[in-house]
């Protein structure tokens, strides 16, 4: 047996015990790891228990100190205060975050007495009043504080001793972002407590004896936890792609012992990850069954929904819904592509001085009341005796409040996409008489999105898709994501005129059909029943589409760049109160945010000079433990760390440093391994450097503390403390005397 040296959990040596072993196989050399003797590294004495308890307490104390400040509400906190208010009135409500946190909330402000005899319409900086936001946030603190269990298991687990897994709940305890967040009602503590559990116990089970109790039992926990992770957060999705390959890594690398069966290695890995795909979409699916079913309410993503969900729910604006259209009917246009409604208002653009007409996302609104005219004829007995609309045919289009027809000119450019092939859309006021008139319109049905039959033969409310071609500007109606500035119109969607369209964004349907002569008898529009499944479907999709598609009305790409978060150039605004001097602003601690990425660095090139001078044909005979320990613990951290940051890179939604913070988890994580490595070759070194970091990381959260819990400070201290130019130094301004 060649000789094995390395440090185990506790300091000691390895040279007496047979954990991990070189041995000698029939052609190569070959690591073989004792499952049985490795878990030692577990255990834990009396003493060192009482410091972990000492140290969750701590954790949990300073995440509640102050916790009633401030008694108003954040921005980022509204989501959650409007879920909680629609599940208590079932209220529908979309949002890219998973259900459980709201669900979870919104069942203790009810056992707490909310929503029962008093309720609130809560906006942003508005003061709670009956709303329990205390009691939020008080749960949210300690499940913060329960994480640091889990970090330091994560790290026993990884071979790290007592003392500098203690070091790592330290960086943790003491991490100001992650103390911030949790502070709050934000799901970013649930999302990491879920984190810290599948990845101790993902770790936990290549320890034990697979098919044993025990690994079944940690594989149960483990894929709960990532069920209720992918429950909580949109970056659920990219945990389970760390976790796929995670095993994929510690299969190879168990592969390579020839002690150990490839059939008895393929059969743990299947089940295990059967098991990982079955039990976290399990519990994925109860969370939104639940949230499906307790949303049955029309509410504030009601206009985000495709009209068959929409009837679906109470107070719909789609009851009793006359199925045919005629000329002279008032309707709503509805955009196929953005569900939002064709509109105008008395308003005018600032260059050609006509009237505003764009695409609103509020059906509740007068302005988009239009009515549809015959373009020749008698039309007053044509409006009155309520004539089917057979297309394709020409109409005129009445917006009913300005009592103006919808033009197509082509003599102006729209305001903001001033191509020389697009015209403005705008309505018929002071225009001279043409040869051609530009308010008459074609309605175009596109038979791919129109399936009846009765749709393509006459104009049919939400059957009939069709596009509104105007033949004198030889041009589509089309909806733009371009937001406007300028009055009424302000963050109202730009609609033009354009010769060669997008498809689908040339697209139309009748939303709301009303005529005098209608009744009950003429007919209605048969909606399908939709299912649990059908629905699930379609607000995924508009969830996968916001967050990696980019959705009309979001901005897209990052409003914080990588380099940014790394080197914590930038922190988020949460609460300003220029009255009292105080102001809550999320930024990190400064030592560990720049400790994670020298141990990163410090790894890359370890593993740089590893694969350089490696020799593939020169057999080793010695392994170092420490080494190797370090190495493949670090590079499934690694894996954690970079994986879920680089696939933030397709995400398509502003993201904040707030969003870096899971990515973070797997950095701390990444610094007591290497100071562990460090221990075993320099200890007295690596222990008076863990002394200096562990100063440094309390200064700076000693230092920047005011931003944390809203504490009085002076604009001079704040201004020192600035980490460096991209921090926005406009939040020290609150700190002025006066």
């Amino acid at each position: 047996m060649p000789e094995i040296k390395g440090v185990y959990s506790h300091g000691g040596s390895l040279s007496n015990i047979e954990a991990i072993s070189l041995r000698m196989g029939p052609i190569r050399p070959y690591v073989h790891i004792n499952e049985t003797q490795i878990q030692k590294r577990l255990n834990t004495n009396v003493y060192e228990l009482f410091q972990l308890l000492a140290a969750v307490t701590i954790t949990i104390v300073i995440r509640l100190y102050c916790i009633e400040f401030p008694n108003k509400v954040l921005l980022e906190e509204i989501p959650i205060v409007s879920a909680i208010n629609s599940y208590l009135t079932g209220r529908f409500f979309l949002d890219i975050n998973p259900p459980f946190v709201p669900l979870l909330f919104s069942a203790l402000s009810r056992s707490l007495g909310y929503g029962v005899f008093t309720f609130e319409e809560l906006s942003i900086n508005s003061e709670y009043d009956s709303f329990p936001y205390q009691h939020l946030r008080v749960l949210n603190a300690i499940v913060g504080g329960l994480a640091v269990i889990y970090i330091y298991k994560i790290l026993k687990i990884s071979a790290v001793n007592h003392y500098y897994a203690l070091f790592g709940v330290f960086l943790f305890a003491l991490e100001n972002s992650m103390i911030t967040q949790s502070r709050f009602m934000f799901t970013d503590s649930f999302y990491i407590l879920f984190v810290a559990i599948f990845v101790c116990h993902h770790k936990l089970m290549s320890l034990k004896t697979k098919f044993s109790a025990s690994w079944f039992f940690n594989l149960l926990i483990c894929t709960t936890a990532l069920g209720l992770a992918i429950s909580t957060h949109w970056s659920g999705l990219f945990l389970i792609v760390y976790a796929f390959l995670s095993s994929t890594i510690t299969f190879w690398i168990a592969s390579g012992d020839i002690d150990v069966s490839m059939n008895y290695l393929r059969i743990a890995s299947l089940i295990k990850d059967f098991a990982y795909l079955t039990i976290p979409f399990t519990i994925y699916l109860y969370f939104f069954n639940l949230h499906l079913s307790h949303l049955d309410s029309r509410g504030e993503s009601y206009n985000l929904l495709s009209p068959a969900y929409q009837h679906s729910l109470k107070e719909t604006h789609l009851d009793g819904l006359i199925a045919d259209v005629s000329y002279g009917s008032t309707v709503m246009i509805r955009h196929f592509k953005s569900g939002e409604y064709l509109h105008s208002h008395n308003d005018f653009y600032r260059t050609s001085k006509h009237q505003q007409v764009t695409l609103f996302d509020n059906f509740d609104d007068f302005n988009n009341f239009f009515k549809i005219y015959p373009v020749k004829g008698n039309s007053d007995r044509i409006m009155n005796d309520a004539m089917k609309i057979f297309v394709p045919h020409k109409v005129k289009i009445k917006h009913v409040a300005t009592d103006s027809f919808l033009v197509a000119d082509s003599d102006f450019k729209p305001p903001l996409s001033e191509q020389e092939y697009n015209s403005e859309v705008t309505t018929q006021k002071d225009f001279s008489e043409m040869e051609e008139d530009t308010s008459e319109f074609q309605l175009k049905i596109s038979t791919k999105y129109t399936k009846d039959e009765k749709a393509r033969v006459s104009l049919r409310a939400i059957e009939s898709v069709f596009q509104i071609y105007n033949k004198r500007s030889d041009c589509y109606l089309l909806g733009t994501p371009l937001l406007l500035t300028e009055g009424f119109a302000e963050s109202q969607h730009e609609l033009i005129c354009i010769k060669e369209p997008e498809y689908e964004a040339s697209l139309w349907y009748i939303d709301w059909n009303k005529h005098d002569k209608y009744s009950i008898d003429s007919g209605l529009v048969d909606f399908p029943e939709l299912g649990f499944w059908d629905k699930f479907v379609e607000i995924h999709f508009k969830v996968f589409k916001k967050l990696f598609v980019g959705d009309i009305g979001y901005n897209n790409g990052f409003s914080v760049s990588f380099t940014d978060w790394l080197f914590l150039r930038k922190g988020y605004v949460h609460f300003l109160d220029t009255e009292a001097h105080s102001a809550v602003y999320l930024l990190g601690n400064y030592i560990t945010y720049h400790l994670v990425i020298l141990v990163i660095f410090i790894y890359s090139v370890f593993k740089a000079y590893q694969l350089m001078t490696t020799n593939p044909y020169q057999h080793c005979t010695t392994v170092d433990v420490s080494v190797y320990i370090y190495d493949h613990q670090m590079l499934d951290l690694i894996l954690g760390y970079t994986l879920t940051l680089l696939l933030r890179k397709f995400v398509k939604i502003d993201l904040q440093l707030f969003d870096y913070l899971p990515i973070l988890f797997f950095g701390i994580l990444c610094v007591p391994q290497t100071f562990q490595l460090g221990h075993s070759k320099a200890p007295k070194f690596t222990f008076f450097l863990t002394i200096i970091s562990c100063l440094l990381v309390f200064l700076a959260f000693k230092k920047y503390s005011p931003l944390i819990y809203g504490l009085q400070w002076s604009y001079e201290r704040c201004m020192k403390m600035m980490v460096g130019p991209g921090w926005d130094s406009g939040v020290c301004k609150v700190y002025y005397p006066f």
